[in-house]
């Protein structure tokens, strides 16, 4: 009998925003940016629900309180137990007793770093790097988490990219779901996936997961496990075909298996024909995946051992759309090939149900949208399975496939706080789990519809209402304005608040601020989003790969966007590294698979031979990565600025002067000659060219020698020659002086030189820069002396998403307000040619727009918490 539940849990309705849940995941689970309130460690969390399945498997049970600390189930016991109000000091309750709760759902077979509509597999091999795959599974594994999944098992990638994945979520930096990793795919020479073994995609990935032979079959799974592989996968089979042969010997199996076992970790088949299947069987394989054309001897055999059967339906259904898509270029053989897939995978789970074979839940989620998983779950329902086993092949089944049942699949006492819930039971319509209501995973919440009510603003059109606007930094500020965006675009402006009927738009979502103050997004011309201030700081990322750096980058960027800002130039590092990620990073927020502003990079800075400021001269770095955009003499110049280009670059940074974190830093690198040459180079390729660099005191060449040249930009300028400021006036370019950085750098005194964000640093370095901090800033003396400014905060130097302290800064020098907001929008928009998209709020012009409870005119504190950030039209966080 179906437990009841009060009439009143019926009637609520639970609607999730899609950029709220998206906020949630990131200040709950990649942690809250700097400057916000964090959970007590270690604090009590109570979870009342209505009707929970504990145990997958066993009759659900109602009225339950689960109480969690930390990442863990503390325990679980009936409502009635826990004292009125359910709560305490230090504890919090979260109310799901309108739901059903049950554990989070576990994929043993997925591929975060594919999706469908990628180019050829070939050509991602030989182009991507790492940072492109680690880019587009962070998207994947924050849909994966959203849809309910709190574990998945990744089968399979080239590179490290889902190894770095893996560990950033482990540690908190990414939200998705826990991971048990297999790393590259065990095969043999010239077998399936034999499109690996070109010669361009060798050269970049190697062949450590190749082997022949027993003792180098020994190897390669040595080699993954080396590598941080939590498991093992194997291609048993050639082609995918029932015909075809196993593709191993046995005793090449018996190798992989025993050294596996050996080594702690299990392996799984990938294998389609019967002969494939039983040979690895005979090997004592954990689990048969895919098992296409398996004979009812295959699952008598599974029935009566330990192994796992892991039916990729979904994946199935993928293959036999495909092949009744008569818009699609494919082969009549091609097409009976891929339906006669699809009938195997249905026969074969068909017998697997029949036999009693262990099922465990895997999609092979990458041949179809991730997110997505729990659809296979219907399918396996219309295929004859019952919803509870079908719920338990994905919780306790699952578990137990990958080896971790002591901590996942289901909720009792001392297992990971993972839960899902749903508005109505899944045991009577299996369908409810597409969209869980709530999701939480290791005690933190990534989805909650009950934060949510309204209508997602995904229309064609949406309203913001605003009390106050700046529409165009420098001039007047204007009363109650109704803006119109359609799409990515800022439709139109209206005065006074206009309802949607009165514009003929009834079906408009609505955002009420007519109690804020709204203006352009911000823009920030020097951030490093691949570095942060830690230990060590540039010099701890130097032997990075780019997969890591990626996942910094893509963290970096979302809380960047969270603080308002909107559009920022990362000014890049000088490693290979470094631009691969940062390069990746900004396409893949193009294209909207990760959060975060619009990215113009420069890749590497150009720096001349001998006085990089980063450390690239170093023997065993260069035999690496060798000189990146390095260059002397006009000509060699000239490339530099055209192979950047080539590589990506969006604008060129140039180090016209030594570093402030070198003990003797020098006054000028370039010549004339040579600055001027880079200069041109870029202007000639339509790219805004940018001086970076300090000087020393009493010499200003290298910055007015870059003024002279062309450059758009001057960056930094620590002590500022009696020209400096006429000519940069003269030549109508853009001053950069990066005010916080400093200020947040080093202590306030000579006694806490250490407590800043750059404490790790060398005495005689924090000595200079404290010194320099006790000195007028140059941002002062530049803008009386007329020149135009841009906020360059340096973001990296300090923690991202403080950004904003620089506005406050300059405020804090007697820099006007309505002045410092021209040089965080408009300013920037101009210095890089990006007037004509943004910088102002006009019709026409991206949907770039930010919000603050007060008046930053009046406050300038107000910018360091948005209410409300749309990008592109998308709203990123609001807080109404």
């Amino acid at each position: 009998m179906t437990p009841t539940r009060p009439d009143h849990c019926g009637k609520r309705r639970f609607t999730t925003w899609r950029a709220t849940a998206s906020f949630l995941v990131a200040a709950a689970i990649v942690g809250p940016a700097p400057e916000r309130a964090e959970a007590e460690v270690g604090a009590e969390v109570v979870v009342l629900a209505g009707e929970a399945l504990l145990e997958p498997g066993r009759p659900p049970q109602t009225d339950v309180a689960i109480s969690i600390r930390g990442e863990r189930i503390l325990k679980v016991e009936p409502m009635s137990a826990k004292p009125a109000g359910h709560g305490g000091p230090g504890v919090t309750v979260i109310d799901l007793s309108c739901c059903f709760v049950l554990p989070g759902l576990i994929d043993t077979q997925t591929h975060l770093n594919t999706q469908p509509g990628l180019p050829p597999r070939y050509e991602r091999l030989t182009l991507w790097s790492d940072a492109d795959y680690t880019t587009l599974a962070i998207g994947n594994a924050r849909r994966t988490l959203e849809a309910g999944f709190t574990t998945i098992r990744n089968m399979g990638s080239p590179g490290r990219s889902i190894l770095a994945l893996r560990d950033a979520i482990d540690e908190g930096r990414i939200p998705g779901p826990r991971l048990q990793v297999a790393g590259e795919i065990v095969r043999p020479t010239g077998g399936e996936l034999r499109e690996w073994f070109h010669d361009d995609a060798e050269t970049v990935f190697g062949r450590s997961a190749v082997c022949d032979g027993v003792a180098d079959c020994r190897r390669a799974v040595r080699a993954q496990v080396a590598r941080g592989s939590d498991t093992i996968k194997v291609m048993t089979t050639r082609d995918l075909g029932p015909d075809s042969l196993a593709q191993f010997e046995l005793n090449e199996l018996i190798a992989i298996r025993e050294t596996a076992h050996r080594l702690g970790v299990r392996v799984t088949a990938s294998a389609f024909s019967t002969d494939s299947i039983d040979l690895a069987l005979d090997a004592g394989f954990d689990a048969i995946v895919h098992g296409t054309f398996a004979d009812d001897g295959t699952f008598e055999r599974l029935a009566g051992g330990d192994g796992y059967f892991i039916p990729t339906l979904v994946a199935a259904r993928t293959v036999r759309e495909m092949a009744e898509n008569p818009d699609l270029p494919l082969s009549d053989e091609w097409r009976e090939e891929n339906l006669a897939i699809y009938t195997g995978m249905v026969g074969s789970f068909r017998k697997a149900l029949a036999s009693g074979a262990r099922i465990a839940f895997g999609t092979d989620a990458g041949w179809r949208a991730h997110g997505g998983n729990a659809e296979q779950l219907e399918q396996m329902v219309e295929l004859g399975m019952s919803p509870e086993a079908a719920i338990v092949s994905a919780t306790r089944n699952a578990a137990d496939a990958i080896g971790w049942s002591e901590d996942v699949g289901s909720l009792t006492a001392g297992k990971y706080a993972d839960l899902i819930a749903t508005e109505r039971s899944p045991l009577e319509d299996i369908s409810v789990l597409r969209q869980p209501l709530f999701v939480m995973q290791s005690g933190r919440v990534a989805v909650d519809g009950r934060l949510a009510t309204g209508d997602s603003p995904t229309d064609e059109y949406t309203i913001v209402h605003a009390g106050r606007i700046l529409p165009v930094p420098g001039r007047p500020a204007a009363g109650p304005h109704t803006i119109v965006v359609r799409g990515r675009l800022i439709h139109a402006l209206h005065e006074g608040l206009r309802s949607p009927a009165s514009l003929g738009l009834p079906d408009a979502a609505v955002v009420d601020l007519r109690d804020g103050f709204v203006m352009p997004g911000l823009l920030d011309t020097h951030v490093h989003l691949t570095t942060e201030p830690r230990p060590g700081g540039l010099r701890t990322t130097l032997y990075r790969g780019d997969a890591y750096l990626s996942i910094l980058a893509a963290v970096h960027a979302e809380r960047v966007l969270d603080a308002g800002f909107t559009t920022v130039m990362d000014m890049g590092t000088g490693r290979r590294a470094h631009e691969k990620a940062i390069f990746a990073v900004r396409d893949a927020i193009a294209a909207g698979r990760l959060e975060g502003p619009e990215i113009l990079a420069a890749g590497s800075p150009i720096s001349a031979t001998g006085s990089s400021r980063t450390g690239r001269f170093v023997d065993a770095l260069e035999a690496v990565i060798g000189p990146q955009a390095v260059c002397s003499g006009p000509a060699d110049c000239r490339d530099a600025v055209r192979e950047q280009v080539a590589r990506g670059a969006d604008f060129i940074n140039f180090y016209n002067t030594g570093s402030l974190l070198l003990a003797d830093p020098p006054p000028i690198t370039f010549t004339a000659a040579e600055m001027e040459a880079i200069v041109a180079a870029a202007h000639a390729l339509n790219r805004v060219a940018v001086a970076d660099g300090g000087n020393t005191r009493n010499d200003a060449s290298g910055i007015d020698t870059a003024i002279r040249a062309g450059a758009d930009v001057i960056d930094t300028v620590t002590w500022p020659g009696p020209e400096t400021f006429r000519l940069l006036r003269r030549a109508e370019g853009y001053f950069s002086p990066h005010v916080h950085a400093l200020n947040a750098a080093v202590g306030d005194s000579e006694g806490s030189l250490t407590a800043g964000s750059m404490g790790w640093l060398p005495p005689p370095i924090l000595e200079s820069l404290f010194a320099l901090k006790q000195e007028t800033p140059s941002a002062l003396a530049g803008y009386r002396a007329g020149a135009r400014l841009v906020i360059g905060s340096d973001s990296g130097v300090f923690d991202h998403g403080l950004n904003a302290n620089e506005l406050v800064d300059y405020v804090g020098l007697g820099i006007e307000p309505m002045d410092t907001l021209a040089a965080a929008t408009v300013n920037v928009a101009a210095a890089f040619r990006l007037l004509d998209r943004t910088g102002t709020l006009e019709a026409g012009k991206e949907a770039d727009i930010v919000a603050f409870a007060g008046s930053p005119l009046e406050d300038m504190t107000t910018v360091r918490r948005p209410i409300l950030v749309m990008s592109d039209g998308r709203i990123h966080r609001l807080d109404r």
